[in-house]
């Protein structure tokens, strides 16, 4: 409740606004003087200076105290952001819900003294919520597609490496080509690809699977199921790939076919 100074006669005078002793007779109507009358006139006069002053003062303190609270609850948001940007990965998912609960529990925390404030609160309060809201938003969409990057590049890698590892079986090497092929393409979704470049990124990924299995082979000394893989995956395998592993897969079947002749040879010497 705003206190309202006592106001001095000096001081109503220099405002212009005589002082003279009230009367406790009634008005002249009801048997009062025409000085009474006038008694009650400048009694209004002093209210109406009164209730100007009180409402000068109401207003600004509604001001100061709008000032105060927009300023503590904007640090609070800041506070906020701050502790969200700090989880990474998944730990960043469902940040939207907590962070609006944080605030709104700290708001609620926050003593409105009249009705004005009470309406500037809950303006101030969806404000920062909404101003939350699209901060926490782009936070988690970045992580979780960083989570989506690491997740699809990862399966292809495994599969990659298990095919490698388990070319000679059939079996294992389909199971793992085909969760190969399925995570190029919902990589290729995810990215938005769309013609000319969805076939480039899916045939640089597959040029990729198919060389390092041919490159497997060919440390395991398999030249001729290299070369023949390498001619059956010819649509899958890109230009510049090809130029990459046909010297090697040539200088294996020179390698293969020099040791048959060395076999022949010895085969022959002993017979």
């Amino acid at each position: 409740m705003v206190q309202v100074p006592k106001i001095s006669d000096q001081r109503l005078q220099q405002r212009g606004i005589s002082v003279v002793p009230t009367s406790t007779q009634a008005p002249a109507g009801l048997g009062g003087s025409q000085e009474d009358l006038d008694n009650i006139g400048v009694i209004g006069e002093v209210g109406g200076a009164v209730q100007k002053y009180a409402d000068a003062q109401l207003d600004r303190a509604n001001k100061l105290w709008f000032m105060t609270t927009e300023s503590d609850i904007s640090r609070k948001q800041l506070e906020i952001e701050k502790n969200a940007k700090n989880q990474k990965g998944r730990n960043a998912f469902g940040l939207g819900e907590s962070t609006q609960n944080e605030l709104d529990e700290y708001v609620g925390g926050i003593q409105s003294n009249n009705s004005s404030q009470a309406d500037a609160l809950l303006q101030i309060k969806m404000a920062r919520k909404d101003s939350l809201n699209r901060t926490i938003t782009g936070h988690v969409s970045n992580e979780i597609e960083k989570v989506e990057t690491q997740e699809s590049a990862s399966s292809r890698i495994n599969s990659t490496e298990s095919a490698s590892a388990h070319y000679d079986d059939p079996l294992r090497y389909d199971q793992d080509k085909m969760k190969f092929d399925a995570a190029v393409e919902d990589e290729a979704d995810r990215q938005g690809f769309k013609s000319e470049t969805r076939k480039a990124f899916v045939l640089d990924e597959k040029s990729s699977f198919h060389g390092e299995v041919i490159e497997s082979m060919l440390d395991n000394e398999d030249h001729k199921l290299a070369k023949e893989y390498f001619k059956a995956n010819a649509d899958e395998i890109s230009q510049n790939m090809k130029e990459k592993l046909r010297p090697a897969i040539e200088e294996g079947d020179m390698r293969a076919e020099s040791l048959k002749k060395a076999t022949e040879i010895i085969d022959n010497n002993e017979s």
